[in-house]
Formats: structure tokens, sequence, C-alpha cells
């Protein structure tokens, strides 16, 4: 649907281009990694932490030793189960497969990047008023305010050379 000035806003079309490619669930099952922590608890964090997706439902969780990935082998339909509940409904897993890993470096490799991108966010743009208000405008219905701050800030900086 076009908005008054013949355009799409821009939470559709990113909508509409995450469906034509198939990437929402996708999209939601990254999701994962950002509850992983509150979901588990810290002692299990500290002691696993998720590697990746397979299949689209099936979670590979990386785990420092065997006597952790025996624990948590016993205790994965309640994982699952705690796990689902913390994630949108578009990313059900139905799985957890346990392989050895090295934690500690995926778990501060996870911290990193999200304090990289606090630090990001933290930079000010300078840009023209007209611009900011346009861009604000463009991203105003989108509801979730972390998305609507991260595509005005790629609008604007797409528009300041």
């Amino acid at each position: 649907m076009a908005s008054s000035n013949g355009s799409e806003t821009i939470s559709r079309l990113l909508k509409k281009v995450a469906q034509i490619h198939g990437l929402e669930r996708r999209l939601a099952c990254g999701k994962v990694w950002e509850v992983w922590q509150e979901a588990v608890g810290e002692a299990i964090a500290r002691h696993a932490w998720p590697k990746g997706i397979r299949e689209g439902t099936k979670l590979v969780v990386a785990v420092v030793d065997s006597v952790w990935m025996q624990q948590l082998s016993l205790q994965k339909t309640l994982l699952l189960e705690v796990l689902n509940r913390h994630l949108p409904e578009k990313a059900h897993l139905e799985d957890i497969r346990f392989v050895y890993g090295d934690v500690k470096r995926l778990r501060q490799g996870w911290i990193k990047g999200m304090q990289k991108g606090l630090k990001q966010k933290a930079r000010p743009l300078k840009v023209d008023p007209e611009l900011q208000e346009k861009a604000e405008l463009m991203v105003a219905p989108i509801k979730d305010n972390e998305l609507r701050e991260a595509l005005m800030r790629l609008f604007l900086k797409s528009q300041s050379g």
C-alpha cells in the first residue's frame, strides 16, 4: 500500500522484502542470542552458548565440557520450553543439539557485538532539519523503538553522503 506521497512506508517495504526472501523466521530466530542468558540463567550461560540454528528449528549450542553436555542434554525438553517462551512465535525451536565449543569466545563475541552496536547508536548524526523531519515522518508508523531508530539512522546516513 502506498502512502499519501506515493511511496511505501519503510516498515511495509521491509516486511514485504522479508516475506519475499523468507527472512521473517530467520530474523525472529536471531532473538535466541538476545534472550539466551535471561532464559537459561547466568550459570548455564557461562558454560553453554548458542552457536547457530540448523534446518530452521534446531538450535546448536556450544558447551564447555562433557559434564555440562550431559546435564544440559538431560534438561533439553525444559530448555526448549523455556527458550520458546522467550522467543517470538515465528522462532519456535523444536530441538537442541549440543556440541563442544569455545563458549567463552562465542559469548565474548556476542557481548562485543552488542557493545559495538551501542557505541554506534551513541554517535549523533549532523543532518539538515528538513531531512530529519522527513525521516521521522517515514518511520513514525514503526512501533518498535529500536527498529524505528535504526531505520531512521540508516536513512539519514544514506542521505548525508
